[in-house]
């Protein structure tokens, strides 16, 4: 008998969402589905993400906190990042799918660039850094929440920073923030919606419009966001019209299969896809989709170095997995008809997979 990881896949169910957020409206789009079980505070991924991108947490709430002027030293901001770094690890730590990824400090890449760049940032706010992008915490609002009239979209301004040309809006960005293979410093268009949004929200509570939108980045770049009054309103509207639109859905599809849009781009970076039915069966070979594989194990064995190799049938094809670290899929007691393996590696030779940091496996 082949014994397999017990882990199996929730029952996620629908519920409808109270309000949007700017950040979302771009994400409500591409998929549904993903948005809607995302937005649902008692349901969790159900896959690791980058380590980098916990750090880039962190990162934010120190520099939200040197903002609001809780932070006033650097040595303050070292502190409030290990503080922050010691509650996320402790929480990654109760986690099965994530406590293979500590510590922070050795798993995320660029670690140690990345909390270079959040101090920088700091002496910047503080006002003790050089160049353009310094914020002082007299001329600022920090976490604005900003509503529509209707109550159907809203969310927190990072910063708004009054200067001698009149309000800007400010949003922290820890990660990447331009368009992949663009032919200029072409800003993601989620995040152009997204800034558009609030100002238009800004409008609405204050009754006067920001002269900037602006993205900073932890590597102290400024980008400017161009935008028209008359574009904002109208993306305001999409996205109080694009909520009502989804809970009419939400409250007549009879399978979730239904608010699903899997394409290479969405699913790529979806944590929800071992519980998408539909993925597995649009997806194809073409090397686009995200590296996962499914089948019937047909053998298990655990080779010289102590690591796992599994060998599975989809079907068609056996595929095999090698150098599964047998501690991170401990628990080989559930006799499974199908395993599902997430976040692979690409091997050498065709029909071989290799564990990466964040390959996960699920039994049905």
């Amino acid at each position: 008998m082949i014994y397999l990881n017990r882990h199996t896949v929730p029952n996620l169910t629908l519920k409808q969402l109270n309000r949007i957020s700017p950040s979302k409206y771009f994400s409500l789009q591409a998929c549904i589905l993903r948005e809607v079980w995302s937005a649902d505070n008692q349901t969790k991924g159900l896959l690791p993400v980058a380590p980098i991108i916990k750090i880039g947490t962190v990162a934010h709430k120190v520099l939200e906190l040197a903002a609001k002027g809780l932070v006033k030293t650097e040595e303050d901001a070292v502190k409030q990042w290990d503080i922050g770094v010691k509650a996320t690890e402790e929480e990654m730590n109760s986690s099965w799918l994530e406590k293979h990824l500590l510590p922070l400090s050795k798993k995320a890449r660029y670690y140690e660039v990345k909390r270079q760049q959040c101090l920088i940032m700091v002496r910047s706010i503080l006002g003790r850094g050089s160049g353009k992008g310094i914020i002082r915490p007299s001329s600022i609002k920090v976490e604005v929440w900003v509503e529509s009239s209707n109550g159907k979209v809203a969310g927190k301004i990072d910063v708004v920073r009054q200067t001698s040309e009149g309000v800007q809006i400010v949003d922290y960005k820890t990660g990447a923030v331009l368009e992949i293979n663009a032919d200029a410093d072409e800003i993601k268009l989620e995040y152009q919606l997204q800034l558009k949004i609030y100002a238009a929200l800004y409008n609405e509570k204050y009754g006067n419009w920001p002269e900037h939108l602006v993205i900073l980045t932890l590597g102290h770049k400024e980008y400017e966001i161009p935008f028209t009054k008359k574009e904002c309103k109208n993306l305001l509207e999409k996205a109080s019209a694009r909520l009502d639109e989804v809970n009419a859905m939400i409250a007549s599809a009879h399978s979730v299969k239904e608010l699903a849009n899997p394409t290479p781009d969405n699913c790529r970076y979806c944590t929800f896809r071992p519980a998408c039915e539909v993925y597995w069966t649009t997806r194809d070979l073409t090397g686009l989709w995200p590296i996962d594989c499914y089948g019937r194990v047909i053998d298990l064995k655990v080779l010289n170095n102590g690591s796992l190799r599994v060998t599975i049938n989809n079907g068609s094809d056996n595929v095999v997995i090698r150098g599964l670290d047998p501690k991170r899929h401990e628990g080989f007691q559930y006799n499974a008809s199908e395993v599902f393996f997430y976040n692979l590696n690409v091997d050498s030779v065709s029909g071989y997979y290799t564990e990466s940091l964040l390959t996960t496996c699920y039994c049905k």
